[in-house]
């Protein structure tokens, strides 16, 4: 693709300024490698697809690997040549806090936040931004798990107003399927390491 390291590759100095932790030299290689085969594969399809409706990039993978400073740098990139894209999380979509206290009334096992997510909202927002027309609004919450003491809450909504090309969302359990066979959960897994464990996983799994 029509990238030229030495003049295009200061579209990602705001990201290395933010994330010290990034090498120039290691970007440089992984874009190369991975980025920019990756990108150039997203717009054949999207000119494959000839659609004026958005593509869906889910992205799985657990807590701390970079899914999000992945998707900042394929927003760059897509920018770069041409190519509208938004970065959003599962993590906007867990429900509210009033509502996280309810549902504890019905079940105190649900100390964490981990898989109480609001399904049905987060799906029509990916739909609603895949279709979104020109001159159209779509209200994506906005989640901020540092208040209520580290419990979390919904703080507001973001207003997006500009159709996207690629709507890029990540989560650490996406695609999770239920298991019919559920002897999966008595195999000694690592976090199954009690009976009560096990069978909220058997539940959750319902």
């Amino acid at each position: 693709m029509d990238f030229d390291f030495e003049k295009d590759f200061g579209i990602f100095d705001n990201i290395l300024v933010k994330r010290p932790e990034i090498n120039a030299d290691s970007l440089k290689k992984d874009l190369k490698n991975y980025y920019l085969p990756f990108i150039q594969k997203l717009i054949a399809l999207k000119q494959k697809n000839n659609s004026q409706d958005g593509i869906i990039i889910g992205v799985s993978a657990i807590q701390g690997v970079g899914k999000t400073t992945q998707g900042e740098i394929l927003e760059k990139l897509l920018k770069h040549f041409g190519h509208s894209s938004l970065h959003l999380s599962i993590d906007d979509h867990y429900i509210p806090h009033k509502e996280l206290n309810k549902l504890r009334e019905q079940d105190p096992r649900y100390i964490r936040r981990g898989v109480t997510h609001d399904i049905p909202l987060a799906l029509q927002n990916l739909q609603d931004l895949k279709t979104m027309k020109t001159g159209e609004e779509v209200e994506i919450p906005i989640y901020d798990k540092g208040v209520e003491h580290g419990d979390g809450d919904r703080v507001g909504f973001k207003t997006i107003t500009d159709k996207c090309d690629f709507i890029f969302y990540d989560g650490w359990m996406l695609g999770a399927r239920r298991y019919k066979d559920e002897t999966i959960f008595d195999t000694g897994l690592p976090a199954l390491d009690s009976p009560e464990h096990i069978q909220f996983a058997k539940d959750i799994n319902k």
